[in-house]
């Protein structure tokens, strides 16, 4: 989802508080005010479940909902197929504002008592249900829906049509229909709206009947059989124009995209939408094929100043189409969320990046692929400063933080692996067996990442998911002759309060004959390392191509130029071999006498080695480590870091050790 403020910024939404009454941030309020309503929100969030909800699971829904639009009200039958999860299950406890008003509650066409208190349905079972037993209740009920959170379901109007339309992310179904209004109970569900002839119904999945009632209104019904979350269930229903494409996906299956906008807005609409198949299609490929191929996949224009990705038909703001594509990427944002959000569901709204994180950076990806790398890496330098918080879990749901410090996160880990293994991981999350078609952690992400490519990256999702600041970097780089080349030390040093961030950083030293890019391990406050070039440097880059949050990209002065034969620093050397099995020497050179101490870390930070080496003379040194502990146990395989400190120095290297 996103929220834009004015026409011409894209600005993330952020909750309203929740309470026992609706309590609506507009649009026009401002983020800012938002942001302030919506960090209440993130404590309570992973306690949404209430009464008794968690002894039994809700299958299907069935929704008949008839709008008035002349009273602004609705009246609707919900039936809900659960199944107990427990023995003795005697009362079910739904979601509902006290808004609207229920007449009555049925179990097998008998009346059932049933309370309505602080915006809880409680209905009493005509006998307890034992574990794995179903039943089926049908609620009546009606009234004058409230604005809730964004929008919840509301009566508006364009150009003096009517328009109904629904948005309830994040937990505010229940501001309209009755429901167990969580992310982890998905179910199917089979949606009927009765509206005047001169409308069409939009909704989820496939429209299987439009039948005219005699009286001047069509019933529109439409059945979702993949798994969808209560939130992602949508109402969209005006004087719709429209049309529709034959889609055929890069695996060859075929599905109907469909498009449905406000007749003023036919013409611009079909500008702005004209790349929607090629974005299917650059996703497919990235990600595995669209997750709804036997339903479609929509957009159905609203009446709001941004988006939501309701599952298989997204709700698109009239703000949004100009004719101009200008918002195109957010086109690309709202289909990404069909995969991350509609496919893969939160278990846990606090790990909302996993949905608004990934749908940011797919818009990067969107522009990497229609305008180029430059266009795509400027988007995200425009959007890197400043965040507030962790990404996980956030300080406010929805905030700047989620949406694109998120973005950030995945495009680092992009660097991190390269392009290869990284979409090689976004494929296997999106398959993972157990919760595809259901709800995920930020746990299963990163588990699917590291069986991916075979080795721990707590390193980096610690540092940058749960942490709330970012590496600063200072570098500074000095020259000296040497024979017929140059020896070019590059100083790195982090200086943001708190540990050092460890990212490989990539470093650019042009000179005369050209440009040579070299990679190194940071991991350190202080960090030396030498570089042997052709010619002397007319400048030196640290992470030109803006791989890593917090780098500056400008190209630095020299601090020095040495003459030749003037001392040199302490180095810490490539390992050899590495990978190693059994054993591999760690190499280091001395530029005086010192005392050294050597140590090796487990990813986790904690020390597994101590190799004392006391006062040793200058010159190169080597150290033979045998992949053995303190204890004289062999260490299991994988990435260890070699840490160096002599005075005034301090360096470190990973190894990599593989049994």
């Amino acid at each position: 989802m996103v929220v834009c403020v004015g026409i011409a910024t894209l600005v993330p939404p952020f909750a309203a508080a929740q309470g026992q009454d609706p309590n609506p941030i507009h649009e026009a309020d401002g983020w800012k005010a938002a942001a302030a309503a919506a960090g209440r929100d993130a404590a309570a969030i992973s306690k949404l479940q209430v009464g008794n909800q968690a002894q039994y699971d809700a299958l299907h829904y069935t929704l008949w909902i008839v709008p008035s639009f002349q009273s602004a009200t609705i009246h609707g039958v919900v039936v809900i197929t659960l199944r107990s999860l427990v023995n003795g299950l005697d009362h079910i406890d739904l979601d509902l504002y006290n808004t609207m008003i229920v007449s009555s509650v049925r179990e097998d066409a008998v009346p059932l008592t049933f309370t309505h208190v602080a915006n809880r349905l409680s209905v009493t079972l005509r006998r307890p249900l034992s574990a794995s037993e179903q039943t089926a209740l049908s609620i009546d009920y009606g009234g004058a829906p409230q604005p809730a959170g964004f929008m919840g379901m509301q009566f508006r109007s364009h150009d003096g049509q009517p328009i109904l339309a629904t948005l309830s992310e994040p937990y505010y179904a229940r501001s309209w229909w009755p429901c167990k209004d969580v992310p982890d109970d998905k179910t199917s569900v089979r949606l009927s709206c009765l509206v005047p002839a001169s409308m069409y119904c939009a909704s989820n999945g496939v429209l299987v009947s439009e039948v005219p009632d005699g009286q001047g209104n069509v019933l529109y019904t439409w059945e979702e059989n993949y798994p969808i979350s209560p939130y992602l269930v949508s109402i969209a229903a005006t004087n719709y124009v429209g049309w529709s494409e034959s889609y055929v996906s890069p695996l060859g299956h075929a599905m109907t995209l469909e498009y449905k906008v406000f007749p003023e807005h036919l013409a611009a609409a079909h500008v702005d939408f004209a790349h929607t198949s090629e974005m299917i299609d650059l996703y497919a490929t990235l990600f595995g094929e669209y997750p709804f191929i036997r339903d479609k996949y929509g957009m159905a224009e609203f009446v709001w100043n941004g988006a939501m990705e309701h599952q298989t038909m997204t709700s698109y703001g009239n703000t949004l189409i100009t004719g101009t594509q200008q918002f195109e990427r957010l086109v690309g944002h709202e289909l990404s969320h069909q995969w991350w959000g509609n496919l893969l569901s939160l278990t846990d709204w606090n790990d909302v990046w996993l949905n608004e994180g990934f749908a940011t950076y797919c818009e990067a990806l969107w522009l990497e692929h229609s305008k180029g790398t430059a266009t795509a890496r400027s988007y995200l330098n425009g959007h890197s400063a400043p965040f507030s918080g962790p990404v996980t879990p956030p300080e406010a749901l929805f905030n700047y933080t989620v949406y694109f410090k998120g973005a950030w996160v995945l495009h680092m880990l992009r660097h991190v692996l390269g392009d290869n293994d990284f979409f090689r991981s976004m494929r296997a999350y999106a398959a993972l067996p157990q919760q595809q078609y259901g709800n995920v952690r930020t746990a299963d992400f990163v588990a699917a990442v590291e069986g991916t490519i075979g080795r721990p990256l707590g390193w980096f999702f610690d540092e940058w998911l749960y942490r709330s600041d970012r590496p600063v970097y200072d570098m500074q780089w000095s020259t000296q002759p040497s024979g017929d080349r140059t020896r070019v030390d590059v100083t790195i040093r982090q200086t943001q309060p708190g540990a050092p961030y460890v990212m490989p950083l990539e470093v650019v030293i042009d000179t005369p004959t050209g440009s040579q890019t070299f990679e190194t391990w940071n991991e350190s406050a202080v960090q030396i390392t030498t570089y042997m070039v052709d010619a002397p440097p007319t400048a030196v880059s640290l992470d030109p191509n803006d791989y890593v949050l917090g780098t500056d990209s400008s190209q630095q002065t020299p601090t020095a130029v040495r003459p030749a034969g003037s001392a040199l620093r302490v180095e810490l050397l490539p390992n050899a071999p590495n990978p190693f099995n059994p054993s591999t020497l760690l190499r280091f050179s001395l530029a005086s006498v010192a005392d050294v101490q050597m140590t090796i870390h487990d990813t986790r930070g904690r020390i597994v080695r101590r190799l004392r080496l006391d006062e040793l003379q200058p010159g190169l040194h080597e150290v033979r480590w045998n992949g053995e502990d303190d204890a004289g146990a062999a260490v299991a395989s994988g990435v260890y870091y070699v840490r160096l400190q002599a005075p005034g120095t301090d360096l470190s290297r990973p190894v990599d050790l593989v049994r």
